[in-house]
């Protein structure tokens, strides 16, 4: 039962591992209007974080899989799953998360949550990875932090 928990833990270490790399890309994308710059101007283009996402699904799955529709990874181009790029297509066992504590390029941050109940029993298990800006460089954890990982 260890082997199979683990296997489905995998999901959430991995998604949330491509979830942090999306949104340290995202951070490089220009995001703007496309008013005229006239001379002598500046434009309104700015590197930042996506703000922060809902939660899909919106509770933690008991003991199954969810199936999520392509309208749950919502947002905008600077906003949530659109902004980060993000959507699972295939049956999920965790909920996922993306909060950002600033989307300032340069001292922002934000943390990627994944919580699941594998087997059901309302004790959830929590894998998390953050992310920061120093000076404009995006730095992403090394390591995911698992509370309960094969609850």
């Amino acid at each position: 039962m260890e082997y199979v928990a683990n296997a489905k833990s995998a999901e959430a270490r991995n998604s949330i591992g491509q979830i942090a790399k999306d949104a340290s890309a995202a951070v490089e994308h220009v995001q703007g209007t496309t008013a005229i710059v006239s001379f002598g101007n500046t434009s309104a283009l700015m590197r930042a974080f996506c703000s922060s996402s809902t939660l899909v699904p919106g509770a933690v799955p008991r003991g199954q899989k969810y199936q999520s529709q392509a309208s749950d990874w919502s947002g905008t181009p600077i906003a949530g799953w659109q902004c980060l790029k993000f959507v699972m297509d295939e049956p999920q066992y965790y909920m996922y998360g993306y909060t950002v504590s600033s989307t300032d390029a340069t001292t922002g941050g934000f943390l990627v949550t994944a919580n699941g109940d594998l087997n059901g029993d309302g004790i959830t298990s929590q894998f998390t990875v953050s992310g920061s800006a120093s000076s404009g460089v995006i730095a992403i954890s090394p390591n995911i932090q698992e509370t309960n990982p094969e609850e």
